[in-house]
């Protein structure tokens, strides 16, 4: 191998890594535009729902947490579901 090629491969090299560098800053750029639209829209939201939006927060909270696999959890949909099919057949027997 010459010296002529090893200074080539250095020269691309550099080139790439000038190249990965540049992508690095436009990809942080669209990021930090992508955070700020949905920093607006997440705040224009909770000002116009406050009490949805809440609700929605607790609610991924409680499943970020890990409540789904809670024994509170299977007891609620136990019940629920024993309560919707109470409703259900009651409406049933009304026909």
């Amino acid at each position: 191998m010459s010296q002529s090629t090893g200074s080539a491969h250095l020269h691309s090299f550099g080139d790439r890594m000038q190249e990965i560098g540049h992508d690095a800053q436009v990809l942080s750029a669209a990021l930090s535009d992508a955070a700020r639209d949905v920093e607006r829209y997440l705040t224009t939201h909770v000002r116009q729902t406050p009490a949805r939006s809440l609700a929605i927060a607790a609610g991924l909270g409680y499943v970020l947490g890990g409540g789904l696999r809670s024994r509170l959890t299977s007891l609620v949909l136990q019940v629920g579901s024993r309560l919707a099919m109470a409703i259900a057949a009651q409406e049933l027997g009304a026909l």
